[in-house]
């Protein structure tokens, strides 16, 4: 089987970012300006060119993970979005050793524009999160877990946030 297409730009410690049903242009398009400190990895999942179609011609979570599987030997961030999410948690689950930080969000289908938006800003914020903590002090147990604790205070509020004044 063909490899994904992955498009690498900036530079810095790798964020593997897995799209779900939208371009990765589409998905992750405002994080552009991250490549100053991160390399920020694209991946098409299958079916989206540059990349192969899927085979049999429908998507399908096993063959997600198994690509996802194949990116994670530089021990990258992952941040997922969507249908993104179930191949790339397959695989982090899998192989827990290769990879160094992982964030996932869900599907904005059935949900109103604002609604939508609100949680897209929770998933960008996720990302930005990544941003602000030093990778290389993520290694250690106890910062990984205040970092954790931080970013799901953040999370909370930007959540309660949004629901109280929507």
């Amino acid at each position: 089987m063909n490899a994904v297409a992955v498009i690498r730009e900036g530079e810095g410690p790798e964020v593997l970012l897995v799209h779900g049903g939208a371009s990765p242009e589409t998905t992750w398009g405002a994080l552009a300006p991250l490549r100053a400190r991160w390399t920020l990895a694209l991946v098409y999942r299958r079916g989206y060119p540059p990349s192969p179609p899927p085979p049999d011609g429908r998507q399908d979570f096993e063959v997600d993970a198994a690509d996802v599987a194949s990116l994670l030997d530089a021990r990258p961030h992952i941040v997922a979005h969507s249908y993104g999410v179930l191949g790339t948690l397959t695989a982090a689950t899998r192989a827990p050793a290769r990879w160094v930080t992982s964030s996932a969000g869900r599907s904005s289908m059935g949900m109103s524009r604002p609604v939508a938006a609100r949680r897209s800003t929770v998933l960008i914020g996720a990302a930005i999160g990544f941003a602000a903590v030093n990778p290389k002090k993520l290694r250690g147990s106890k910062t990984y877990t205040i970092a954790f604790g931080l970013w799901a205070v953040f999370v909370a509020c930007r959540v309660g946030w949004a629901f109280i004044f929507s």
